[in-house]
């Protein structure tokens, strides 16, 4: 080496490899080692990662690992190592440092999702900026995008160079649109159709016909939907007992423009299996005798694994019941395939009967223990019940302040027969103060205010005190309730009204009606579903003729009672409730179940009459989160003693929500006469009936693309009923100017196919700050002359 080169370049990163057999015989004593070119780095860092001491002879290869070394921290884009006489000279350059951290286009990746995975990556303000952390975080989010369905995802991420060797990051993602499902095949298939294998799997095509895949994420192609499209398959086969099947194989073809998706699986189907023997085997605290007749197949039946599945969970329910909280219930098949049978036998290790040692409630940040405790089926030191445990919950969910429930069993250390029962709750808003102007479809403009405390101080009780104003209503009511009145669960409400309406400019017969009155009630419960309802009340009606007119049925209801305009009612209550649904709102499964009643009580009351309603609901899931709701109801009222029929203002009203949307809310049912001030006789509005059928068809699912949809939704509906007179009402003659219903619109005293009014439409329903809230378009299937119809409507502050 010429000694007159004051320097020597020992070794670069795209040298280090060809000169590093040439400075092989070079060594050299490094009497000292100095570092050049840092910023932020600290001395000792460079030589603590160089691996090369002063005083130490140093050839080509020990500087090949010293510069991998330092390069592999990750600390410098540039690396060089000189001789200078005896000394080791390191030149680096750093990387620079991150002063920032954004990004920008992620909708379907939340920010603190982004802002985790990224910390975890490395990319953190005042760590390096590494361009492979870079290019990893790069390829990681368009992984976790194609895994989501978004093949047409970019992710651009660019370096905004700073002063003092920093750079701010900035990542740009284009989400693009998913892959959409547009072609599913299903090849080797002969028992069953192509397109009742496609219904049965997660994987949908969109079209009008079918609106599961054009209003939900199942037309969307994704690894995920393809997975379970590919289970779906399986399950159906085994399900109807082809214990061969296999998906030989899957395939996915993308359009160019990565937006459309065609569908390939490819099967092989087997023959069918049939049991050929049912079994039990183990330890029985329970009689078996008990537990064969829970298993749901026989010997002769066709094979369905499901049918084994839901056998193995009612045997473990049972177990479960009776205090065996670890029940381990087996199904063994043993399977002839020379003969196509399977024969099987459930093992049964009950374990050890489990008591309950504590119950601890999670979460309720603002609701007091014990509102959650006495909801409780079950106690402390009692023996494990697993329906009881589940029915716990499901009241839990019920609670209007209650968002969501999930229940663990914690086995209690030290011991093996003890558990305590965790429940985390998560609370929802509860208490509201609300101003609102809105527009009711019945009472025209309105303004008003509410004051709901749904959970008074955390106690569980309830008060609201409301009011509204507007052209043809006016109202203040207030309401209190104590869901544990007594302490074995009996709830009282107490309840005050007042308010004046004038329904000359609506849909229901031309009168004023002036009321005030107050209530008391009680539910008693009768079980975890059932309860009791008893209570009274009294109330003052005054009836009037509209400012500008004469209604006649006001007119005919005057005359019937002597002239008499107000009137006072002591009313007495009974009713019989279920409720089973899993949540107070938008339930998913369960029933409702109600028979109410109401009678004046005579002597004492201006007029004798009694109401009757009956209601159902029953909710159940389809597929996913897709909920079949079906709900329907009968009214009937009448008078009695020395009233012959039932008072007009305490008639049923159809038409709008909870009744057939696409007609006017209180719009159904015939119309009385209406004659103006100086003017001759008209058709005045609906007076409602003494019968009132309805029943309401829906299936509800998520909005598509929303992150958390338990609190709104769409759906599609059909609606049927109509309201009936079922005593003659007689009809308007207007020679003799006399009479009650317009000509033409009396209808039928019964309901009947023909003269129900049927509706079908779409709808989209939202739990908002201000209360559920309810929009819907409808078409009318079948009005009819004089029908009042409406094809968007909306109602607000009504349980779904």
């Amino acid at each position: 080496m010429s000694l007159s080169l004051k320097k020597t370049l020992l070794l670069t990163l795209l040298g280090a490899a060809p000169f590093a057999g040439a400075y092989a015989q070079n060594s050299f004593v490094a009497k000292n080692i100095k570092v050049e070119g840092l910023e932020r780095i600290s001395k000792e860092t460079v030589l603590n990662d160089l691996g090369i001491h002063a005083g130490e002879t140093i050839d080509a290869a020990e500087t090949n690992e010293a510069i991998k070394s330092l390069y592999s921290s990750g600390f410098f884009k540039n690396v060089q190592l000189y001789q200078d006489g005896n000394s080791l000279i390191v030149k680096v350059a750093e990387r620079p440092a991150i002063s920032a951290v954004d990004f920008d286009g992620n909708d379907k990746i939340k920010n603190d999702d982004m802002k985790k995975v990224l910390r975890e990556a490395g990319l953190d303000v005042g760590n390096i900026a590494n361009p492979e952390i870079l290019f990893q975080v790069k390829q990681s989010l368009l992984m976790q995008y194609a895994l989501m369905g978004y093949y047409s995802t970019t992710v651009d991420i660019q370096e905004i160079k700073e002063v003092r060797n920093r750079v701010a990051i900035k990542i740009n993602i284009a989400e693009g649109k998913t892959a959409t499902v547009r072609r599913i095949n299903v090849i080797g298939n002969k028992a069953f159709s192509q397109s009742e294998l496609i219904d049965n799997i997660t994987f949908k095509t969109p079209s009008i016909w079918n609106l599961w895949g054009l209003f939900t994420s199942k037309a969307d192609y994704s690894p995920t939907n393809m997975q379970s499209s590919t289970e779906d398959l399986s399950n159906y086969y085994m399900n109807n007992g082809y214990l061969d099947f296999k998906v030989t194989s899957q395939q996915a073809s993308l359009s160019p423009n990565k937006e459309n998706a065609f569908i390939a699986f490819d099967v092989s189907e087997g023959e069918i299996y049939k049991v050929s023997k049912v079994s039990l085997e183990g330890k029985f605290v329970i009689a078996k005798a008990d537990l064969e007749k829970l298993i749901s197949f026989k010997a002769g039946d066709t094979f369905s694994r499901q049918k084994v599945l839901d056998s193995a969970k009612a045997i473990t329910q049972a177990l479960g019941d009776k205090g065996y909280a670890f029940a381990n219930v087996n199904p063994v098949p043993n399977v002839d395939k020379d003969n196509k049978t399977v024969a099987l036998t459930f093992y049964i290790d009950p374990g050890k009967k489990v008591y309950i040692n504590q119950i601890n409630f999670l979460g309720n940040n603002v609701t007091n223990d014990y509102v959650y405790r006495r909801q409780m089926q079950y106690f402390e030191s009692g023996v494990y019940n697993q329906t009881m445990i589940d029915q716990s919950k499901i009241k839990l969910q019920r609670m209007p302040f209650v968002q969501d429930v999930t229940v663990k069993k914690m086995p209690v250390p030290g011991s093996d027969d003890l558990v305590n029962m965790d429940y985390d709750i998560k609370e929802r808003s509860a208490n509201t103060v609300s101003a609102s102007i809105g527009y009711s479809q019945l009472y025209n403009f309105m303004i008003g205010g509410n004051l709901a405390l749904p959970n008074i101080q955390g106690t569980g009780n309830q008060f609201s005190i409301g009011a509204n104003l507007s052209s043809v209503y006016q109202s203040l009511n207030m309401s209190y309730t104590d869901p544990y009145f007594t302490q074995s669960g009996i709830s009282q409400t107490i309840s005050t009204y007042l308010s004046r309406t004038d329904y000359d400019d609506t849909s229901i017969a031309s009168y004023r009606l002036n009321q005030y009155g107050a209530n008391l009630g009680y539910s008693i419960p009768t079980s975890a579903f059932d309860s009791i309802s008893v209570g009274g009340g009294v109330d003052h009606t005054q009836v009037l003729q509209p400012s500008g007119g004469t209604s006649s049925i006001l007119d005919w209801f005057v005359k019937q009672n002597d002239g008499q305009t107000s009137f006072n009612t002591f009313t007495v209550n009974l009713g019989w409730n279920h409720n089973s649904t899993n949540r107070a709102y938008f339930p998913t499964e369960g029933t409702t179940l109600g028979l109410n009643g109401t009678v004046s009580v005579p002597g004492i009351s201006d007029l004798q009459w009694y109401k009757v309603t009956g209601s159902a609901g029953f909710f159940h899931p389809i597929v996913g989160d897709v909920t079949l709701s079906v709900k329907g109801g009968v009214g009937y009222g009448n008078g009695y003693g020395d009233t012959e029929y039932l008072p007009f203002f305490q008639n049923f009203y159809g038409g709008g929500w909870g009744s057939v949307r696409g007609f006017s809310q209180g719009g159904m049912g015939p119309s009385d006469t209406y004659t103006p001030n100086g003017s001759a006789a008209e058709q005045g509005n609906s007076i409602g009936g003494n019968l009132n059928v309805y029943t309401n068809v829906d299936i509800l699912f998520p909005i598509p693309g929303l992150k958390d949809s338990r609190n709104m939704r769409l759906g599609m509906f059909f609606d049927a009923g109509n309201v009936y007179n079922t005593y003659n009402i007689p009809t308007y003659n207007s020679g003799t100017n006399s009479g009650v219903i317009w000509p033409g619109t009396a209808g039928d005293s019964s309901p009947t196919f023909s003269n129900l009014r049927y509706s079908v439409g779409v709808e989209f329903q939202w739990l908002s700050p201000l209360g559920a809230m309810a929009f819907s378009l409808a078409k009318p299937l079948n009005a009819k002359p004089g029908d009042s119809t409406q094809i968007f409507q909306f109602t607000l502050g009504q349980t779904f």
